[in-house]
């Protein structure tokens, strides 16, 4: 149940072409284990009034690494555009 929930945030593969145009297959996990254990971490501690954190805040072991997956890409797609 776990990995089915980690998996349907995870970007599997990304083909990456390098400068002499072969493909690389690159595993890039969104959200890992360890994002998980500390959201609900997070999600109890605020549940029972242990932090007093913004709703963000502990949900950010989950959008953090997606935001960074999307920023890394984008430069990517951008380097890529550039170098031509």
């Amino acid at each position: 149940m776990l990995e089915d929930v980690i998996n349907a945030y995870c970007v599997d593969t990304v083909n990456v072409i390098n400068m002499e145009t072969t493909n690389k297959n690159i595993k890039i996990g969104c959200v890992t284990p360890l994002s998980v254990i500390v959201f609900l971490a997070f999600f109890f501690a605020k549940i029972y009034d242990k932090i007093d954190w913004s709703w963000w805040w502990v949900f950010s072991p989950l959008w953090i690494p997606m935001l960074l997956v999307i920023v890394l890409l984008l430069i990517i797609l951008i380097l890529k555009i550039w170098a031509g």
